[in-house]
């Protein structure tokens, strides 16, 4: 998602509807956009980049839920600028207007 890949917390606040829940690892969930922001503000500062790669999505229309497949490699803030490469699978509910009503990552 290059909203993510560009380290966009505000953009990607934007993407939520007001009543939400984001849960990013075992991190505490967020329930708002202003706090969405916040919290991925504060993860895009502890990192130098990163960037996405789908291998899969599935959209279930009956339960409006977006599954998301796929490897992320971050870029850390060492000397080295070193780089881990992970799967992910996010797990993305869409309320009424489309806006993101629950994120799981």
């Amino acid at each position: 998602m290059p909203i993510i890949d560009q380290m966009d917390a505000s953009g990607f606040s934007k993407l939520f509807a007001d009543e939400c829940v984001f849960k990013f690892g075992n991190n505490p969930a967020s329930t708002s956009p202003a706090e969405i922001e916040a919290s991925v503000s504060a993860f895009f500062s502890s990192i130098a980049g990163c960037s996405h790669v789908t291998l899969s999505t599935d959209y279930i229309e009956e339960k409006k839920r977006l599954y998301w497949k796929g490897e992320v490699t971050y870029t850390r803030r060492d000397e080295e600028n070193s780089k881990l490469t992970i799967p992910f699978i996010n797990v993305i509910t869409l309320a009424e207007d489309k806006k993101c009503s629950s994120y799981e990552m």
